[in-house]
């Protein structure tokens, strides 16, 4: 298994998490004082080099919702 393989393989185990992570929010079954952590997490998360490759890859797999809060945070990056 090379880099790439590797590393793709290891976001798309957190991605699910918060995939996880994100439902069980907005569904009411994560107070907000356990999320905004963790969002505040993903937003760093997703700031090196290379995750929006990754990202552009593997985000098709994910749910429609997820996938536009991610899309909304990585846009912000890049204001």
């Amino acid at each position: 298994m090379g880099t790439v393989s590797f590393s793709n393989r290891s976001h798309v185990q957190l991605l699910l998490h918060a995939e996880t992570y994100f439902h069980h929010h907005d569904l009411g079954l994560m107070p907000d004082a356990h999320w905004r952590p963790y969002a505040r997490y993903m937003t760093k998360y997703i700031q090196p080099p290379g995750f929006k490759e990754v990202w552009d890859d593997i985000g098709p797999g994910f749910s429609e919702d997820f996938v536009r809060w991610i899309d909304g945070l990585l846009a912000k990056l890049q204001r």
